[in-house]
């Protein structure tokens, strides 16, 4: 063997063996699994993606912890009918990473689908991502916060990408964004855990379409920390249905600020509350001290111990108070609106207000209360201009929870709803027949009788039944209510049998009674009971 032909069988000897069979399929990725489709590592999963793929391919990610820290590269071969997917399955499956990332898609991959994946660990960023198309599903995030180049998620470059039902948690900013464009976060949270500084921290490229719809912004730092921070290129974001929640010295959301890069956006149906000294809002300014064109109204706007009652402030000092001075100022200072490209419309239609959570300490619940002042104070409505390619008979028409939203829409993620439910035979919101049948008795009188208290029912006749007083069905019987219950009392007929109806509205004022219904048979002298029905016990509760 020539000394050339030598050096090249060695060479080819210390080279490792690239994967050539491009994937096409389901796999799985699973360290006690076997098998030519099975992948011990994401590592091992992610390097035979370099080979290309001819198909969808799918892998099926076990629920257990994977120490690595994953990057997955461009694909050749991947398209809309081409996707690559990491599925986690069975529970949950954990990347936890002590690297400087825990998981990276690359320059140049597109159409990565991730779902039920956990990523957690000591990396200073949880995710970092590039390229077009992506999508995140059910994906949770934490980050430390341990220095200030730590982020949770940072998407770099990225365009049509859509986050749904995420969990980002932690970092010195939770979310990170730089030039993109076209991407869609529904119903996500962002949690800063009481150390970030910026929750949700967006810049994009100009007139970019980017959306924040039915998303929990909470817990950044008490002390220099922010909600929502618009400043550098932030042109052309929708920020609608979200409920922001802060306890800080600085302002709950900055809605613009450097330049003209930061203008043109749409802030509506909003929860702004800053339970801090800070102020609900910042508005940005141009250097002229003119306000940027933004779309903000029908927001709730909430800061009970602001300084000096200041709510609301502009970047530059132009303007501090609260939201009745903020709008009396505007209509006297109309020529520092910047109308161009569309026209701005500022908190006409916005209100101040607490906004009535269920709770803002441990354990956070941002749902709406039944008693909360947002309930069907949204709009529908949506500016529609040149800067926002979205129309104005776009609608959101569900919240957080994937409840749809009624024809009154309530500010905030949450949407108020009452739902009943119940054992025994009761349907919530659906008239329901009950059948009575007491053979014994054929022809007694029957009564229906109901709860929503603790005192005693009065029947026919002067008697009493251990279910309660019953306003309810005392106003239904008199016709002073809609009808609640019908055929509510009469004759068992020769077989001893008889029904009636009872339709419970859906009505809020009802949430969190208990509701007890039965029949009774008596006899008309001397008013003796004979015989009483199984009770169906109905409990009213929030959506």
């Amino acid at each position: 063997m020539g000394s050339k032909a030598l050096l090249l069988a060695t060479a080819l000897l210390a080279t490792p063996v690239a994967a050539t069979a491009q994937l096409n399929g389901a796999y799985t990725i699973d360290p006690a699994g076997a098998g030519s489709r099975n992948f011990t590592t994401f590592d091992a999963a992610t390097a035979a993606l370099g080979a290309g793929i001819t198909g969808p391919v799918a892998f099926a990610v076990a629920p257990v912890l994977f120490r690595e820290s994953v990057v997955i590269p461009a694909v050749a071969g991947a398209s809309a009918g081409n996707t690559v997917s990491f599925a986690g399955t069975g529970g949950t499956a954990t990347i936890e990473s002590t690297g400087s990332v825990a998981l990276t898609i690359r320059p140049g991959a597109r159409w990565i689908r991730i779902s039920d994946v956990h990523v957690t660990g000591t990396a200073p960023t949880g995710l970092y991502i590039e390229g077009n198309d992506h999508s995140l599903v059910r994906v949770h995030v934490t980050t430390p916060g341990a220095s200030s180049s730590d982020i949770a998620v940072f998407l770099d470059g990225c365009e049509r990408m859509t986050c749904v039902n995420c969990v980002f948690r932690g970092g010195t900013k939770t979310f990170h964004s730089e030039a993109i464009r076209d991407c869609v976060f529904e119903a996500c949270e962002f949690d800063g855990a009481g150390v970030a500084t910026r929750l949700v921290e967006p810049q994009n490229e100009n007139d970019a379409d980017n959306v924040f719809r039915n998303c929990l912004i909470h817990n950044c730092r008490p002390v220099g920390g922010r909600g929502v921070y618009m400043n550098l290129s932030s042109y052309g974001t929708m920020f609608w249905h979200n409920t922001i929640v802060v306890n800080s010295n600085l302002e709950a959301v900055h809605m613009g600020g450097c330049c003209g890069w930061s203008r043109a956006c749409s802030w509506r149906n909003n929860i702004i509350a800053n339970l801090g000294i800070g102020p609900a809002i910042v508005y940005g300014q141009t250097s002229l001290g003119m306000l940027d064109q933004f779309d903000s109204d029908y927001n709730c706007i909430y800061a009970p111990i602001a300084l000096e009652g200041q709510s609301i402030r502009t970047e530059r000092g132009t303007f501090r108070g609260n939201l009745a001075a903020w709008n009396a100022y505007l209509s006297s200072n109309a020529s520092t609106l910047i109308q161009s490209g569309g026209g701005a419309s500022y908190d006409q239609n916005s209100i101040e207000v607490e906004p009535d959570l269920v709770s803002v300490n441990q354990p956070i619940d941002l749902r709406l209360l039944n008693t909360s002042p947002l309930i069907d104070r949204g709009t529908t409505n949506y500016i529609e201009g040149p800067w926002i390619s979205f129309p104005s008979t776009a609608t959101v028409a569900d919240d957080y929870f994937g409840n749809p939203r009624g024809p009154a829409v309530d500010i905030g993620a949450h949407e108020y709803r009452v739902t009943i439910r119940a054992n025994g035979a009761l349907v919530p919101g659906l008239t329901t027949g009950y059948d009575l049948a007491s053979p014994s008795d054929p022809g007694s009188r029957y009564a229906c009788v109901s709860s929503f208290t603790g005192g005693r029912t009065g029947l026919p006749g002067g008697m009493t039944l251990g279910l309660g007083v019953d306003p309810v069905f005392f106003l239904s019987v008199n016709e002073l209510v809609p009808t609640i219950f019908t055929n509510y009392s009469g004759r068992l007929d020769a077989t001893g049998a008889a029904q009636t109806t009872v339709s419970l509205p859906l009505v809020r004022g009802l949430v969190g009674l208990r509701l007890r219904t039965a029949f009774v048979t008596f006899e008309l002298a001397p008013f003796a009971l004979r015989s009483v029905s199984s009770t169906s016990t109905a409990t009213v509760l929030p959506g």
